[in-house]
């Protein structure tokens, strides 16, 4: 009922470990108007299975490392 569609994804670790910021872009035939039009979503995933296990380890050390600083500052 949509029409056709063609579509690509890129998508970047973030500093969070797992966690992955996609997008997707796709270009979506409307029929009604016989034209193509642009769809950019953007998504959050966690896929541990992407992430190279150093840098996971790196990451959950400065996520544990940030938040022992805010607990440390609370008093």
């Amino acid at each position: 009922s949509h029409g056709e569609a063609t579509w690509r994804v890129e998508y970047e670790p973030t500093l969070v470990a797992d966690l992955f910021k996609l997008t997707l872009f796709m270009e979506i035939l409307d029929p009604e108007k016989d034209m193509m039009r642009e769809v950019v979503e953007t998504h959050y995933l966690t896929r541990p299975t992407w992430s190279d296990p150093v840098e996971r380890a790196t990451l959950q050390a400065d996520t544990r490392d940030r938040l022992l600083e805010k607990q440390s500052g609370l008093d």
